[in-house]
């Protein structure tokens, strides 16, 4: 007998660019066989409007149902803004609300909310919202906006922006078009400078999925916000940072990937499955790969886990295979002679990849 599809609800900050992008990948998702084997029900809040009359208070409603059927949900009911608490309906609060509200009737096994920072004063409050519960809600995050995600698919960037696009009361100044005086030409909005270094040219605020002009920079962007990520201290709140985004946690998940990029920093320790210990250290014109097995098994480490990586992270392996008792310690030598075009030194093992800049190249 086959499984029921697993039920998975994403409520969107936005009404336009997070929606439609988290709808692209939610179609591409839902139809492939071999990433959901037992298949997948997605549902995006707001809902996609399928015409232009229909009412603007509608598109935050979403279908429920109150136990499942194969391959598709079954409607029950309906989940309007009227139902969210007025204690929670403040932003970003509401977001999470919505999205706990998902997982407490059962109609979801799993509920992400998508919010950004955009000078809010009650983040903290709901991420602790997110948090509580037998459920936790999970959150992707931006800060200063979701476009920061956007930015990762074209470089690596940690400016502190202040806005997702400059705006002159509610019109949006399409900014490094040269019209408006106040054009800030990508020194304050993510979206201007996107235009400016001609990585996209219209608005991010279109009803248009950027996903189909984002999806071939999307490995690109994936090691991007991990190297973000590692700018910073994250033990520090969120809402300190002045740039970040972990928007890649929700578009892994969408595509049933468990793979993890970490960035570490050379002459640090970092732990592997919790079994392999790496340290990257360099010595003249080569890097030093130290490995010890901390495992009470024998474990074997295959040449393609050692790698040098250009700026786009196209790789070329330098490693060599090795078997590693419990307890021993190996270093394998990397001579970086005939690689001066790389910057990055990684080690993969499983579904782990950490990555270290070159010290020569330290950003």
């Amino acid at each position: 007998m086959r499984k029921d599809n697993y039920t998975l609800l994403i409520v969107c900050e936005g009404e336009n660019t997070e929606r439609a992008y988290f709808q692209s990948i939610s179609d591409l998702a839902q139809n492939n066989s071999v990433v959901w084997t037992e298949g997948i029900n997605i549902t995006i809040s707001p809902i996609l409007r399928t015409n232009e009359k229909e009412d603007f208070n509608t598109s935050h409603k979403i279908n429920h149902k109150k136990k499942r059927k194969q391959r598709k949900l079954q409607a029950a009911r309906t989940l309007t803004q009227n139902e969210i608490e007025d204690k929670y309906k403040a932003e970003p609060i509401r977001f999470v609300r919505e999205a706990q509200l998902g997982l407490k009737d059962g109609a979801f096994d799993e509920a992400w909310a998508v919010f950004d920072y955009d000078n809010r004063n009650c983040i903290h409050a709901a991420f602790d919202l997110a948090n509580s519960g037998d459920k936790k809600v999970k959150i992707a995050y931006s800060n200063y906006s979701f476009e920061m995600w956007v930015l990762m698919h074209f470089e690596k960037n940690k400016t502190a922006f202040s806005a997702s696009e400059c705006r002159e009361k509610k019109e949006i100044l399409n900014c490094n078009s040269g019209i408006h005086l106040n054009d800030c030409y990508g020194s304050k909005c993510i979206s201007g400078y996107l235009r400016k270094k001609e990585y996209l040219i219209e608005s991010t605020k279109e009803t248009i999925s950027l996903y189909p002009k984002l999806e071939n920079s999307l490995e690109f962007a994936f090691h991007n916000a991990a190297w973000l990520r590692k700018q910073y201290n994250l033990s520090q709140s969120l809402d300190k940072l002045t740039a970040y985004t972990d928007v890649d946690y929700l578009v892994k998940r969408l595509f049933n990937r468990n793979d993890l990029i970490k960035w570490i920093g050379f002459n640090n320790d970092f732990l592997i499955k919790k079994t392999l210990k790496i340290r990257f250290e360099s010595d003249k014109n080569k890097i030093v790969v130290k490995i010890a097995n901390e495992s009470q098994a024998t474990e074997i480490i295959e040449k393609e886990a050692i790698c040098l990586e250009d700026d786009n992270h196209n790789k070329v392996e330098v490693g060599k295979r090795i078997v590693l008792q419990s307890s021993e310690n190996k270093k394998i030598e990397v001579s970086l002679d005939n690689f001066q075009q790389y910057k990055y030194a990684s080690f993969q093992y499983e579904n782990e990849k950490i990555i270290a800049s070159l010290p020569v190249h330290s950003l």
